[in-house]
């Protein structure tokens, strides 16, 4: 999508508006056999409709990643990290939380003596209008900048770009540090809910602090994006991961010493440490997060901040990995020792480079120009 596009549509509409027209129109015609399909087990049609859907939110995703830098000024970049932060969750919590809820016999004749509100087929069409409404107003009301011409020949050459995530040393660093800054400090992250069943705690009761966690992540991203304006997001990033040392610690040892005989109190410490927890993790995510929209070259947006985000969710997966893999021979207090340890070493290592990243001018990120010069050699 940075090589093909609409000049009159534009760079980032021209994919946005098809693939949100396409995906409403899917939910609506889809929530006429949701029901259907679910009551006749067939796994092959859902799979399919839900290969088609996300195949769809995903390409969406890319372009609104890329318009995200042209659309806001450079001092709000931090704004549309935490808009898509925002946006994850409480998508999340609609989709989910409200739908299970509503869509419940007994939890609507315990809260509204009725029976089930909300229908899979109505949550889907009230999908799709809803979708319809946004895509209209953002067709008809929000204009596109334009743009230059596209830094790519076609196809061949956009992959052939991937190289200069390794030839720019900027770039080839901040993979390999987003891919390995979460390892440290999973344990805490990846093996509570395990923990705690293993303490006694029912799967209801962790259920039940999701909503908690859920508004403590939408206040602390809210709060660090707003206070993220025009600051520096290195020093915000390292202030966040050194209180992570003692907030982790604190989640630690009210984790290792539940006692179910005492529900009452231990729920609401286990609560305490996890919104602690959520606390700290979301802002941090928001500082990466800006970090790379503000050093992302506008003119191939989609591919740069795709490439980096998808590299951000891979740290988590291998930090994950890594976690539950040392688990399964490791007692849980020696793993969260040795994250301390590996936190402490990683953050000595990693200081002084990023900090760095602080004072460069943002051209020095750019892929395109290193791309141009390494074919000049070649």
């Amino acid at each position: 999508m940075d090589t093909y596009f609409s000049r009159r549509i534009g760079k980032r509409k021209t994919y946005i508006l098809p693939t949100q027209y396409i995906f409403a129109a899917l939910q609506y015609g889809l929530s006429f056999y949701i029901d259907d399909i679910v009551l006749r087990h067939q796994v092959g049609l859902a799979t399919a409709v839900g290969f088609i859907s996300v195949l769809i939110v995903a390409i969406q995703d890319v372009a609104v990643d890329g318009w995200a830098l042209t659309l806001l000024h450079p001092a709000n970049l931090s704004l549309g990290a935490t808009c898509q932060s925002l946006g994850q969750i409480l998508g999340g919590v609609i989709a989910f939380n409200v739908f299970i809820d509503l869509n419940s016999t007994e939890f609507c004749m315990k809260w509204f003596g009725t029976a089930a509100i909300l229908s899979a087929g109505a949550f889907l069409r009230i999908l799709a209008v809803v979708t319809l409404i946004v895509t209209l107003l953002i067709h008809f009301l929000q204009p596109e900048t334009q743009v230059g011409p596209s830094e790519f020949s076609g196809l061949r050459s956009t992959l052939r770009s991937f190289k200069g995530f390794f030839l720019n040393k900027h770039t080839r660093w901040f993979l390999l540090f987003v891919l390995t800054l979460r390892v440290g400090f999973m344990p805490v992250e990846a093996s509570s809910t395990l923990l705690l069943i293993e303490r006694g705690f029912h799967k209801e009761h962790i259920s039940s602090m999701t909503i908690y966690l859920t508004l403590a992540n939408l206040l602390s991203s809210y709060i660090a994006g707003v206070a993220l304006r025009g600051k520096s997001y290195i020093k915000a990033l390292f202030r966040l991961y050194l209180g992570k040392f003692p907030v982790h610690l604190i989640a630690f040892l009210i984790l290792i010493n539940v006692n179910i005989d005492h529900f009452s109190l231990w729920y609401y410490l286990v609560l305490f440490a996890m919104v602690l927890v959520q606390c700290i993790q979301a802002p941090s995510f928001l500082t990466v997060s800006s970090i790379v929209g503000s050093v992302c070259e506008e003119e191939v947006g989609g591919l740069y901040m795709t490439t980096l985000y998808s590299a951000i969710n891979l740290g988590v997966k291998i930090a994950e990995s890594v976690t539950l893999v040392l688990l399964g021979f490791l007692p849980f207090n020696l793993v969260f020792v040795l994250g301390l340890i590996y936190s402490a070493v990683f953050y000595l290592i990693w200081r002084r480079r990023v900090s760095s990243w602080a004072d460069l001018p943002k051209d020095e990120w750019r892929i395109t120009t290193h791309i141009r010069a390494n074919g000049k050699k070649e």
